[in-house]
């Protein structure tokens, strides 16, 4: 499987939130890491935030924070869908589905 930007993700440039300041992102990695543990993911718990628009779900490697996000995606049908994996471990903890 590849993603669509090829074999690697990541790169390009982030733009700070607050000031606008544009930041270099990190080096472009294969995804390979990440995609051998989605066939193992179980789901252990669900966001209880209260929102009705959210969907988030966790997974057993989930710890809490802090998380980093590698995958952010705006689907079509509104929904908002980021992946996120556990700053130290790398492991996929979460998939939080908005909208």
């Amino acid at each position: 499987m590849t993603m669509e930007r090829g074999e690697h993700f990541g790169g390009g440039v982030l733009t700070e939130e607050k000031t606008g300041q544009v930041k270099p992102r990190d080096k472009a990695v294969n995804p390979s890491f990440f995609l051998d543990q989605v066939d193992s993911l179980i789901v252990t718990d669900m966001c209880r935030c209260g929102q009705a628009d959210c969907h988030t779900v966790y997974f057993q490697h989930y710890r809490g924070e802090p998380t980093g996000a590698i995958a952010f995606h705006f689907a079509d049908d509104g929904h908002t869908v980021i992946v996120h994996v556990d700053d130290k471990t790398g492991k996929i903890g979460e998939l939080e589905v908005i909208g």
